[in-house]
């Protein structure tokens, strides 16, 4: 009897496991008609992978399976015109040595296959260790990786300064966490400074807003900036994005959606500006 009671227990400890590991294994296979959809009109894509890794688990593995994907999908030789990735370290593991290892092994990767990754630095707790790890990265000469740095938080004017001093790539947003700015007006004012600076560089970055009427600001103050700054959106903003591109003054294919992939990702909210 008691036999049978311990193979009763592993079969139901299996066959409540399996939906999360099945879900787990194909939530690219989820992302892929999004994907799809966007490569057919023409649009670029910067997938987020959002699992929450662990020191027992090596599912940080999932990246380079994900890398292969974004090569596999992207045609064009220029880094910046293919399709790309974006990590939030913190979910590496919860170790800091691990996080550079597993960090520095993907970006290895990635960059054989000539894929571009975006450190996603934008929430407070945050910020000091992904900076950290992005300027390591710079130092050792990798050229396939950017920053994303949000306007909502003071930092956000000294570290391009010094970015761009190194020649690298930002991806500016206004934020979608909590910063240490809290009013509008003031975080408005630091992303069109901010993105002035990127303009004014002469190179790749990523100017990601909804906000329109700051795009036709940035167009007023330089009329061919779209053409090496690539717009970039969050995909479920898709509709509304299409709506508002014809409006504007000037036409560019140089445009991405930010595509979640992983079950862990409760923090996007719709209509984000």
């Amino acid at each position: 009897m008691l036999k049978y009671i311990i193979i009763i227990l592993i079969v139901a400890i299996v066959i409540y496991s399996l939906p999360r590991f099945m879900s787990y294994s194909t939530t690219l296979n989820t992302s892929k008609p999004s994907v799809s959809k966007m490569l057919d009109k023409g649009h670029l894509v910067s997938i987020s992978i959002l699992p929450i890794f662990s020191k027992e688990n090596d599912s940080y593995n999932e990246y380079f399976r994900i890398i292969n994907y974004i090569d596999n999908i992207s045609n064009h030789t220029n880094i910046f015109k293919r399709n790309k990735i974006s990590i939030k370290i913190q979910q590496l593991s919860l170790n800091k040595q691990l996080q550079w290892k597993y960090l520095h092994n993907i970006i290895h990767y990635a960059q054989r296959k000539n894929v571009f990754f975006w450190i996603s630095a934008i929430t407070m707790e945050t910020l000091d260790i992904e900076y950290e790890y992005y300027l390591k990265l710079l130092s050792l000469g990798y050229k396939n990786i950017g920053i994303t740095l949000a306007a909502y938080n003071t930092s956000v004017s000294k570290k391009i300064d010094h970015i761009l001093s190194l020649k690298g790539h930002v991806r500016l947003v206004k934020g979608i966490y909590k910063g240490d700015i809290r009013n509008s007006k003031t975080i408005d004012i630091m992303y069109y400074k901010n993105a002035i600076k990127l303009i004014d560089s002469g190179y790749y970055h990523t100017i990601a807003t909804h906000d329109f009427k700051m795009i036709r600001k940035l167009y007023s103050y330089n009329d061919t900036f779209y053409k090496y700054i690539e717009l970039a959106f969050f995909y479920n903003s898709y509709n509304y994005v299409q709506h508002m591109l014809p409006k504007m003054p000037f036409k560019t294919d140089f445009i991405s959606f930010y595509i979640p992939h992983g079950e862990h990702y409760s923090f996007l909210k719709d209509n984000i500006i």
